[in-house]
């Protein structure tokens, strides 16, 4: 993945960035893995992005928010920027208030006292939910590859404990926080 990206984080003379298609990029990188194989290793890093900046930043993203797909090829966003060099830090924690400081712990150990009764399903539908997202079990479905019971399922569970509750009609309705 990462000669992917490396390749993919090359800027066109219009100051773009390149886009190629999976027989392409196979093609630059010398492998034989197919273009399924460059599908999945993008895939994959789609996957962990998306969950490391939920879980590090709080931050929901799609999948193709970094990396996009389709007509020209797999190509980076054009709001990313390159950096090279050492790791930086979102933010320096010292700045914080000593009172935001302990707020977050705070609500750190409830969420991940939460999280232990909960699938990663669930757990990343309360995160939706607690960002003001009208979750759908469509939602469920296009992040997990699930079934819609299964995400039907996972969703009545947390209605039945009371985390959410349903807003709307059958077919535009909605899951949200309880007021």
């Amino acid at each position: 993945m990462h000669q992917i990206l490396t390749l993919l984080s090359e800027n066109r003379p219009n100051g773009h960035f390149v886009a190629y298609a999976g027989s392409d990029l196979m093609e630059r990188l010398g492998s034989d893995c197919g273009q399924n194989g460059i599908a999945s290793q993008v895939l994959e890093f789609r996957n962990k992005v998306a969950q490391r900046l939920l879980e590090e930043a709080n931050i929901t993203c799609e999948r193709t928010s970094i990396i996009a797909s389709g007509g020209p090829g797999y190509r980076l966003q054009e709001w990313i920027t390159i950096e090279s060099g050492t790791s930086v830090s979102m933010h320096d924690s010292n700045a914080l208030a000593e009172t935001e400081v302990a707020e977050r712990e705070e609500q750190a150990a409830s969420d991940k006292l939460l999280a232990s009764d909960l699938n990663e399903r669930q757990g990343w539908a309360l995160s939706q939910l607690k960002q003001g997202i009208q979750l759908q079990i469509r939602h469920l479905i296009d992040r997990f590859g699930c079934s819609s019971t299964t995400a039907k399922r996972d969703l009545s569970a947390m209605k039945g404990e009371g985390l959410l509750r349903f807003v709307g009609s059958a077919r535009a309705g909605y899951y949200t926080l309880p007021q």
